[in-house]
């Protein structure tokens, strides 16, 4: 059974302070976004609702926004945040927000309810593109700023790559140049290699060093880029040192961009469709 030490402790309470940082900073900006939408929008018509209800609105809403953003997987730590997922997941996210709005106001008591007006529906537009489009603009700055200090000193999150492959070269030059918060430290490969180092990361030897660098390094991630007879055995030892696994779609001889991850029963498949992705809406 594995034993966490205190190297694996310092790095769980950076990520927690660190998530904490990005969770409230979000709570920060939602109700400061529209409390600006809100003084913009008035400024030529009314809003339907005074600035005193529509604070106390939004207050009582961000945390379900916040809610809603962690099931859509938001704050995914290999998440690209550049992305436009991205930008749709936080807009459906403030979406869902507007309409609790607008539904809480409407059926609530006073002090919130006024009985008087409603809310204007161009005013709740103005509130939502502006909340969404700032909390993905501190999303990306906020991205960069927590790889910088995932990777100072100590990475917080060593990454093993399991062979030496095309794959693995282009894997490991895009983590480094991007700045990833997953810190590639060793590279090992099943035959071996000459080589001393791929773009900076040594080359330690071969598989049967596996348990000895995830122990050494203090691996917390391990990429398998190829050696796929090899997997199963590298699964059992990271799940024995409770290490996680990320095989990227190229190992399997997938093709780039063709494949999704889908639920079929309640598990997960990966499914590769021969059809135009805007025909998959209908067929799957």
């Amino acid at each position: 059974m594995f034993i966490p030490g205190a190297h694996h402790y310092n790095h769980m309470r950076r990520l927690s302070i660190l998530t904490s940082v990005w969770l409230l900073t979000d709570l920060v900006l939602f109700v400061l976004a529209h409390a600006t939408a809100f003084s913009l929008f008035t400024l030529e018509r009314g809003a339907g609702i005074s600035y005193d209800q529509y604070i106390l609105l939004t207050l009582y809403i961000t945390p379900l926004w916040l809610l809603v953003m962690s099931a859509l997987h938001t704050f995914g730590l290999m998440h690209n945040q550049h992305s436009l997922q991205s930008f749709g997941r936080i807009g459906v996210a403030g979406l869902i927000a507007s309409m609790l709005m607008i539904i809480l106001y409407e059926y609530a008591p006073d002090p919130v309810h006024n009985h008087a007006h409603g809310i204007d529906s161009l005013f709740m537009l103005h509130g939502l593109f502006l909340s969404t489009f700032t909390i993905w603009a501190w999303h990306i700055v906020f991205q960069r700023l927590e790889s910088m200090a995932f990777r100072a000193g100590d990475p917080t999150f060593p990454t093993l790559v399991v062979g030496i492959s095309h794959e693995a070269r282009e894997m490991i030059h895009k983590l480094n140049a991007h700045q990833s918060a997953l810190a590639p430290v060793a590279v090992l490969d099943a035959r071996g290699s000459k080589e001393k180092d791929i773009d900076g990361v040594p080359v330690l030897g071969k598989l049967n060093k596996l348990k000895t660098v995830l122990e050494k390094e203090h691996i917390t991630h391990v990429l398998i880029c190829s050696n796929l007879e090899q997997s199963v055995n590298i699964l059992e030892i990271c799940r024995q040192k409770d290490v996680t696994c990320v095989i990227p779609a190229a190992t399997f001889g997938l093709p780039k961009a063709d494949e999704t991850m889908e639920m079929m029963e309640g598990e997960n498949v990966t499914v590769i469709s021969p059809f135009d992705r805007m025909l998959q809406w209908f067929t799957e």
